[in-house]
């Protein structure tokens, strides 16, 4: 006669046999690509519950035994009825990756769903190796918007069906909306120019910015302090960028002069990532470098601006062409509490140079509305979605302002080609001055408390 010790042995041990076969029974329908897969795994349902656990750098993530590296992804709802999730990649662009499948993870209740990967190649990238796509991966019917998505390498042949995986970022009524963004690239070179880093963020606040992205490869300790100031207030969106420990980024756009994987730091890569980072919390988005301003000429701010120039509701960019004022020194404010920021001081630049119209540096910047973008380049739109166009804003109107440093003075610009421009410090001199200082008054204080 069986004891009732034993007869709990047994029974649990029978438990345990079925709950393995249960398990390997799901591993053999995700490796036979199944299109739908519910588990009641408690692992598997932590995992779903708080977010997969992608290990200690959650930026990039290796493709299987690609040399992809996926690193962010967006639920894209201007299609209606037909939302998909973009994954944005770096990739080489000389092997094909029709062998990708998606795997979309839901919270509740905790599912994987396996659906078909659609790539596309963004076309900037400036004859580099590496280059930017989004794999596109259907939302199927009927089903809630994914939590986390993964690129699955079929040619790998990996029978593991919970990959490290991305957030899927989904617009939702909680988030805070903006008239205006900031969509700032790389910092990196241990970035250093703090006067015109503060300068610029007032003058983008003063002009109607509600927030400004800014991605972070490498950065003074001064400059660190004040993102970590403007983060605080909640003007600075800082998205660590460690391209370098996984790609040779080029420090420049020609791969002759600059060699390297991947153009400019991934200049394209975070253009495009932060369009669609702001796609639904901004009307309007400004791309533009740390050392230049979209500059109204007839206006106090962007919203005035916008409302006399975007008529037809159906723009997706505004350009506006360059005027270089060339930079050849540096200056330091000292706030009334001894905070204090080094470098281009934009109120002390009153010369510019206009490029001739047939050169390569008449150039433009963006103010994309996102609705109508699909991808931009670092001076134009690549992509705008159907019904919508892009129009050259008059120098009248609208100019962006590039303050660049030049560091052979021989290669200045000739004087007969410079003119006096002194509209930053007629009309917003005198605020911008204030918000400076006393911004760098924050900063002290802040310093001072850590």
């Amino acid at each position: 006669m069986f004891s009732l010790g034993l007869l709990k042995k047994t029974v649990a041990a029978l438990t345990f046999l079925v709950m393995l076969l249960y398990v390997l029974d799901i591993l053999r329908q995700v490796h036979n690509n199944s299109k739908l897969v519910i588990t009641s795994m408690n692992n598997v349902l932590q995992q779903l519950s708080t977010g997969i656990d992608a290990g200690p750098d959650p930026v990039f993530h290796k493709v299987g035994q690609t040399q992809a590296l996926a690193f962010s992804a967006y639920l894209d709802v201007r299609d209606e009825g037909r939302p998909f999730v973009r994954v944005f990649v770096l990739a080489p662009r000389d092997i094909n990756y029709n062998h990708f499948t998606c795997q979309l993870f839901y919270r509740d209740p905790p599912t994987v769903m396996n659906v078909s990967a659609k790539e596309d190649l963004i076309s900037s990238h400036y004859g580099f190796r590496y280059g930017v796509y989004n794999f596109l991966c259907n939302v199927p019917d009927r089903t809630p918007y994914p939590s986390h998505v993964s690129l699955v390498d079929r040619a790998s042949g990996s029978a593991e069906p919970f990959l490290p995986s991305i957030p899927v970022v989904v617009p939702g009524d909680s988030v805070t909306r903006h008239d205006f963004a900031v969509c700032l690239p790389t910092l990196f070179g241990a970035f250093n120019n703090s006067l015109i880093l503060v300068q610029n963020l007032e003058m983008y606040r003063i002009l109607g910015a509600g927030i400004v992205t800014v991605y972070n490869t490498s950065v003074s300790p001064t400059v660190n302090r004040i993102l970590t100031h403007y983060r605080r207030v909640g003007f600075l969106e800082v998205v660590q960028w460690p391209i370098e420990n996984y790609l040779n980024p080029s420090k420049g756009w020609r791969p002759d002069i600059h060699p390297g994987e991947l153009h400019y730091y991934g200049q394209i890569a975070t253009m495009n990532d932060c369009l669609y980072r702001n796609m639904y919390r901004a009307k309007y988005i400004s791309f533009s470098d740390a050392d230049e301003v979209i500059l109204p000429r007839q206006w106090s701010n962007w919203a005035d601006m916008m409302r006399a120039i975007d008529v037809h509701q159906s723009t997706s960019a505004f350009y506006f062409t360059l005027h270089t004022f060339p930079i050849t020194n540096e200056a330091t404010w000292t706030s009334p509490m001894g905070g204090q920021a080094t470098g281009t001081d934009i109120l002390n630049q009153t010369t510019k140079q206009i490029p001739p119209a047939d050169t390569m540096d008449a150039t433009t910047k963006i103010l994309g509305c996102p609705k109508g973008l699909v991808y931009v380049s670092v001076n134009t739109v690549l992509i705008s979605r159907p019904g919508y166009g892009v129009h050259t804003v008059p120098d009248a109107k609208g100019t962006l302002q590039h303050y660049k440093r030049w560091k052979k003075e021989w290669q200045l610009p000739d004087s007969s080609v410079l003119i006096r421009d002194f509209h930053v410090q007629n009309i917003f001199g005198s605020l911008l001055r204030d918000r400076v200082l006393k911004s760098l008054d924050e900063l002290r204080e802040s310093s001072a408390g850590e």
